[in-house]
């Protein structure tokens, strides 16, 4: 009797156990998926196992027992130290919807070898008391989501998920849940800063190559096989290359290990062509290129891991010995040798802090991959600087302290950077002509964009020089004061739309076709204040309001900007602003990034122009440049004369869609302009009731002028019920306007009846002409034609 007394404690008490570590093991973090687009980090979430042994199968894993051992990882990234252990991560969404969601886990290192997905279903009364399955992977992401698998939750359901890493390299990853827009964002982002880093690597490639054939040297030779191998260590690395070219990881990790080494050995050319008088310099860097060579043969014979820190190990004692040699010796090159003390320093920094937060010394995860590609951009300039120096003549050279020898070099400078460019940009206009994909385009355009930049940035160092020495001189050619502004303000569409800042050029109706000035200044002029207030905004509207001015002694061209939405670091940008104000032209040491702003005071200064601050608040800003231009009057009356030429659209009826108030009242004033009959609505919904309403007055509208990005119905979603509504009939000829480039959105556009696509912002000839081209094209006669 005792002794099944006994036996019956022993079970109460085995069974209290089992229930509270059951309990334990279903308290684990569980995800709740969100309803909506969203992009979180689940690493605190997720629990972690160290199989040690290799031998666990996800049968095992899976089992009871074995995730009792799960232990949470409780921070933003999961770090550890090279290991031959396998991880497996455990991961617990649930989906409280009534549908099914799609998402996207990923992890952000790029080095990880495999992972493996697999779902546990629980189930009752079967042995083992769970179904497990492999997860199929998504294509391979960039190298913040290098490693990404698409899920698709059932509703109201709480699934397990059990991933396996295996890698023979340090790891340093972040685990982030998104939806499966959130993930295609982030990949086109990231394609975005590729871009400008391989453009910019493919830019300065194409200056040495120039200067290579111009002035055959070690120097020039290295600096093209740099930028060669930049551009392919950038595209392995940052895994574009991977998802452009169906490759291995392996075959990736070979092209991303051969491109840095042959980096490395080109930047110790680079210095050995300056020329060191001490000989036993000379023989300590060609000792060095040696372990890059070591390296490139051991890619095919050692562990990727071990590959990756002998070059980690190499790059840290180059740039150390490097670092050492300019700054205590001299070369035969000293102008040279003086730009590349500023940048090499600057290059080891950045590659410091790279290696310091890749093995774990330092947390500064958001700031890695950054770090990484400023300091080679950083390099590379710097190496363009010195060979300006390096292909000097030496008699030149002697000159140093002759202040007016320094605005020729900028100028030097300037002139062997467009060359360059202007190939870039025209290579650009031809490949444009070519039939391309949609990505093709966007990626053209992009380099357009990075092309057009730099060829401002070129002229504005040559404007520095001449600043040096008060010896900036104005032209005063014909300026076509609104084809310059809708050229400027469309080179920032881009930008904007990546920020959701809506773009908006009012031009008034006083405003002469073409005033006298100096283009290229006006244009360095706008582009730098855009560019500056921009940095500083987002979600709202950015708008330009230009008007003439003309009084008894006064005239002038006025710009007024207005930013209205998000404005942060308030401070920074009143700064900024005042600095425009301040006489002073010199900046101090604190301000080495506000450089520019030098040109761009001066000039306003040259053109005897008035910078005014109206308001600067967290929910918006305000400035007005006033510009004394006068008005080139044989351009404006051979502009009148055109427009009498123009097709007639006097009583023209068009209805204007855009949820942007402000954006409608342009397009309203331009249209009431020509004489059309304008009228606008601010939703699809509203746009519908209208058009309905005008045909069963027998009055319908001729053409519809539609918004392609706004909320609730997009501008497609409103073509298409236009196009399937049989109480719109017939239906008006249909223009779209779009922030984004044509070519993404052609196809669609086309699928629901769109007759003709313009992008924003669209100037005055622009939109009349593609109403013009609307009539012909549908046979619409005018009211009062």
């Amino acid at each position: 009797m005792m002794n099944n007394s006994l036996r019956d404690i022993k079970f109460i008490i085995a069974g209290l156990f089992l229930f509270f570590v059951t309990l334990t093991c279903h308290a684990n973090v569980r995800i709740i998926i969100p309803s909506d687009s969203f992009d979180i980090s689940i690493t605190p979430s997720v629990s972690i196992y160290e199989d040690a042994s290799r031998i666990l199968t996800p049968e095992d894993i899976a089992a009871t027992s074995t995730q009792l051992l799960f232990t949470p990882i409780h921070t933003d990234y999961f770090k550890a130290g090279k290991s031959d252990s396998i991880f497996w991560f455990r991961v617990r969404l649930y989906n409280p919807l009534h549908t099914e969601r799609d998402l996207v886990i990923t992890f952000s290192n790029i080095q990880i070898d495999t992972i493996d997905l697999y779902a546990v279903e629980h189930t009752e009364n079967q042995n083992p008391p769970f179904n497990l399955s492999a997860v199929n992977r998504s294509q391979f992401g960039t190298y913040n989501q290098a490693q990404s698998f698409s899920l698709s939750v059932p509703p109201q359901t709480m699934t397990t998920y059990l991933l396996r890493m295996e890698s023979d390299s340090l790891i340093n990853t972040e685990i982030r849940l998104k939806s499966t827009d959130q993930y295609l964002s982030t990949e086109r982002y990231a394609f975005f800063i590729s871009s400008i880093a391989i453009g910019s690597a493919l830019t300065l490639m194409l200056y040495f190559l120039y200067s290579l054939l111009a002035n055959p040297s070690l120097f020039n030779a290295s600096g093209v096989i740099s930028c060669l191998t930049l551009v392919l260590f950038f595209a392995s690395w940052m895994g574009v290359l991977r998802s452009i070219i169906p490759i291995s990881h392996e075959i990736n990790g070979n092209i991303e290990t051969i491109s840095i080494s042959i980096f490395n050995i080109t930047m110790l050319l680079s210095i050995y062509a300056l020329g060191w008088q001490h000989r036993w310099v000379r023989i300590v860097v060609k000792l060095l290129i040696i372990p890059q060579l070591l390296i490139i043969c051991a890619e095919f014979l050692i562990a990727s891991g071990d590959i990756e820190l002998l070059i980690m190990i190499s790059m840290l004692i180059n740039n150390i010995i490097i670092t050492g040699i300019v700054f205590i010796y001299k070369s035969q090159h000293k102008e040279s040798q003086k730009f590349f003390k500023i940048f090499i320093i600057l290059f080891f920094i950045f590659l410091l802090l790279f290696l310091f937060n890749s093995y774990n010394v330092l947390s500064m995860n958001s700031f890695s991959s950054v770090s990484l590609i400023a300091s080679l951009c950083l390099y590379l300039f710097g190496l363009a600087v010195a060979n300006e120096k390096y292909s000097q003549p030496a008699k030149a050279i002697k000159h140093e302290n002759n202040p007016v020898f320094f605005p020729a070099i900028m100028s030097q400078i300037s002139h062997e950077l467009r060359t360059p460019i202007n190939g870039i940009i025209g290579m650009y206009e031809l490949l444009n002509d070519s039939p391309l994909s949609a990505n093709q385009r966007d990626y053209l355009n992009t380099i357009e964009l990075a092309g057009k930049d730099m060829l401002i940035i070129a002229n504005e160092v040559s404007d520095l020089g001449r600043l040096q020495q008060n010896q900036l001189q104005l032209e005063n050619n014909t300026v076509l004061i609104g084809a310059l502004l809708i050229d400027t303000l469309k080179h920032f569409q881009q930008e904007a739309a990546r920020k959701h800042i809506e773009l908006v050029l009012d031009i008034a109706d006083d405003m002469p076709q073409a005033v006298l000035g100096d283009k290229n200044r006006l244009q360095i002029l706008i582009h730098n204040l855009i560019l500056r207030i921009l940095a500083y905004a987002e979600y709202g509207e950015f708008a330009l309001s230009a008007s003439y001015y003309q009084g008894l002694e006064t005239y002038g061209v006025r710009l007024h900007i207005r930013i209205s939405g998000n404005v942060f670091q308030q401070s920074e940008l009143r700064n900024l602003f005042h600095m425009l104000q301040n006489s002073q032209l010199i900046l101090d040491e604190y301000t080495p990034r506000a450089w520019n702003l030098i040109i761009v005071r001066a000039l306003i200064r040259a053109m005897n122009g008035n910078f005014e601050i109206e308001n600067l608040e967290t929910s918006g800003a305000a400035i007005t440049l006033l510009l004394p231009l006068k008005v080139d009057h044989s351009e404006s009356k051979a502009g009148l004369e055109s427009l009498r030429k123009e097709e007639n659209l006097n009583g023209l009826h068009v209805l204007i869609v855009d949820d942007n108030a402000a954006l409608r009242l342009v397009l309203e004033k331009q249209l009431r302009r020509w004489g059309v009959k304008a009228s606008s609505a601010y939703s699809g919904k509203e746009a519908l009731t209208m058009m309905r309403a005008q045909i069963a007055e027998n009055n319908p509208f001729d053409i519809i002028i539609i918004d392609h990005d706004m909320p609730i119905m997009s501008g497609l979603q409103l073509a298409e019920k236009i196009r399937t509504d049989q109480l719109i009939d017939p239906s008006p000829a249909s223009l779209m306007l779009t922030g984004f480039s044509i070519s993404t959105v052609e196809k669609q556009a086309r699928a629901v009846s769109i007759d003709h696509i313009i992008a924003k912002p669209a100037s005055g000839k622009q939109l009349r002409d593609a109403i013009s081209l609307l009539l012909v094209k549908k046979n619409i006669i005018t009211k009062g034609g």
